[in-house]
């Protein structure tokens, strides 16, 4: 449990907080993982003037979340509250129910990054569209939501031509806080980045994970799943 004295949250703000369909909060990527390790979810209690309570009950060990932390050659990385990084892998998620358009886009000006990613996708039966710079991807954004075929997730490389995958983030999020687009997609970083500096950077611009290349097939096809629930 996480307690502050701070100015408090609106009670009409608070169903807001959690939905994954408004702008990303690093409280729904604390949320996501507390149901990834099988708890309900982050319970908010507040009362404006006072401050507000965060907890949530899950099911981890003390051996649990040290085989975690120790572990070297993991390829999900999340930050925590304390600027440390907690990594996890595998995530063991349901066969979920496929959208009938493409609800993903892949992002990457690698020819061969694009190839190995894409055939994990058609293996695991996902529908997408591909892109080969951020200026793409966010005109594709905007021409799909236009169609009523929004994508869910999108599959971003960071480092790029004409436009990377950074600023190509928060050009889709301003997409949405200008209602030009109705549905926000989860970006997720796939790249080959991975200091603490450059994955920050990612979570700054507005993506709600980052994958290090190179990414399992496992791991991408758990996570896209993940997502794709909407239940998190």
């Amino acid at each position: 449990c996480v307690k502050d004295t701070g100015i408090g949250i609106p009670p009409d703000r608070l169903p807001e907080i959690l939905n994954p369909n408004t702008e990303h909060t690093s409280l729904q990527t604390c949320n996501m993982l507390v149901k990834a390790l099988g708890g309900s979810g982050i319970t908010i209690k507040s009362t404006l003037g006072k401050g507000s309570e965060f907890s949530f009950d899950a099911p981890i060990t003390e051996a649990s979340i040290d085989q975690v932390l120790e572990s070297s050659s993991l390829d999900m990385v999340v930050p925590s509250e304390m600027s440390n990084f907690i990594e996890i892998r595998n995530l063991e998620i349901p066969d979920l129910h496929l959208y009938t358009y493409p609800s993903i886009l892949l992002v990457d000006d690698n020819d061969f990054n694009r190839l190995v990613i894409s055939t994990v996708l058609r293996m695991k039966g996902f529908q997408y569209l591909e892109a080969t710079n951020g200026r793409e991807a966010v005109d594709l954004v905007e021409s799909q939501s236009a169609k009523n075929e929004d994508f869910k997730i999108v599959l971003m490389d960071c480092d790029m031509p004409v436009m990377n995958g950074w600023d190509a983030t928060e050009a889709i999020q301003k997409l949405y806080s200008q209602k030009k687009i109705k549905h926000l997609p989860k970006v997720i970083g796939c790249s080959a980045f991975s200091s603490k500096e450059e994955i920050k950077k990612s979570y700054d611009s507005g993506m709600v994970l980052h994958l290090v290349k190179p990414i399992s097939s496992q791991v991408l096809a758990s996570t896209i799943q993940y997502f794709l629930s909407n239940e998190y």
